[in-house]
């Protein structure tokens, strides 16, 4: 395991182990997860719920997530946050991570809202819904496998979700799709399953994989922007602004061909193409073109004799969901 990625769980261990962190109580939730919560206020019953809900290593070596939640841990326990909240701390695929994997036998990023038990993701993922689905507000921290022009959030849309997302980051775009992606992918992800069960919920890519410090203090200003939203909600949604974070959805899906593809270097997230472009070859020489104009997302490059992903890339096209959209579903 990387010395970096042990010292980081061993750190978050500790903060779960802990009876107390500042003003708060540690209620344990499982080996990965724990809930904070105000001095007074602990559950009588052992039922779990959670105003906001800090996801990270859905993915596993996606591990900037961890390091924002170990740095909120510590602010709270040197008592530099103290809000009126349930927040709960909760890490996806940690085997993945010791590995220093995406994941090992399946994507849990795929895995919820299904029936499957049969990979060590699927059966993380069902330990994680009821989680979920006890959650108000879901933050899922994550980071791109390619370098990216910008952060970026995603979340399959809804007003209170575009609401949530422009408090924790005004600036930042948004990816997102009006309908759930899970008849295309074999399962919802964490956040559309938050979603699905009547959550604000939305995810924030920070940087490419790994302990990215700018990354990681993104990420960690957004954590506290999230609890102070939290807290505020109601005066969040009374104040909502006519226009909020530029959006973004997908406009084609490039399946990933049978040859192997050579996409030219420093193609990234957002880059900009216009529709016939040059994007690189295929091992047998044939070019690859822009099917359209616009921003790419998630272009592949992979090595020959790496696995082959279902895409080669997608192409984003500006959306404006919000102007459109109802006053959205009250949440308590």
């Amino acid at each position: 395991m990387d010395k970096q990625v042990e010292q980081a769980l061993a750190r978050f261990s500790a903060f779960r182990s802990a009876k107390t962190l500042g003003n708060f109580s540690v209620e344990q939730i499982d080996e990965w997860g724990f809930t904070l919560v105000p001095k007074g206020s602990e559950s009588e019953d052992g039922s779990f719920h959670s105003d906001l809900t800090l996801i990270a290593l859905n993915h596993g070596n996606e591990v900037g997530g961890l390091a924002v939640l170990n740095a909120l841990c510590q602010e709270i326990e040197n008592g530099q946050l103290t809000p009126d909240l349930r927040i709960t701390f909760l890490l996806g695929n940690v085997a993945a991570a010791k590995a220093g994997k995406r994941y090992l036998e399946q994507d849990i990023n795929r895995t919820f809202n299904t029936q499957a038990h049969d990979s060590l993701e699927s059966q993380r993922a069902k330990q994680l819904e009821p989680i979920v689905r006890n959650s108000r507000f879901i933050l899922d921290f994550h980071q791109t496998i390619e370098p990216t022009n910008t952060p970026f959030f995603v979340y399959q849309y809804n007003r209170l979700a575009a609401l949530f997302a422009h408090a924790v980051d005004n600036a930042l775009p948004v990816i997102t799709h009006k309908q759930s992606t899970a008849s295309k992918l074999g399962g919802m992800r964490c956040d559309e399953f938050g979603t699905h069960c009547g959550c604000v919920s939305i995810a924030l890519e920070l940087s490419q994989k790994g302990f990215d410090q700018q990354g990681i203090e993104l990420g960690i200003l957004a954590a506290k922007r999230a609890v102070a939203a939290v807290e505020n909600w109601t005066e969040v949604k009374s104040q909502a602004p006519k226009q909020v974070n530029p959006m973004w959805t997908w406009s084609h899906i490039e399946a990933y061909p049978q040859e192997y593809v050579q996409l030219h270097t420093g193609l990234q997230n957002f880059t900009e193409v216009e529709a016939g472009q040059l994007l690189g070859h295929t091992q047998l020489g044939i070019a690859v073109q822009a099917a359209q104009s616009g921003a790419l997302l998630f272009p592949k490059h992979i090595k020959v004799g790496e696995p082959k992903p279902g895409e080669l890339y997608r192409i984003l096209k500006q959306v404006n969901y919000f102007a459109t959209s109802g006053p959205g579903r009250a949440v308590a």
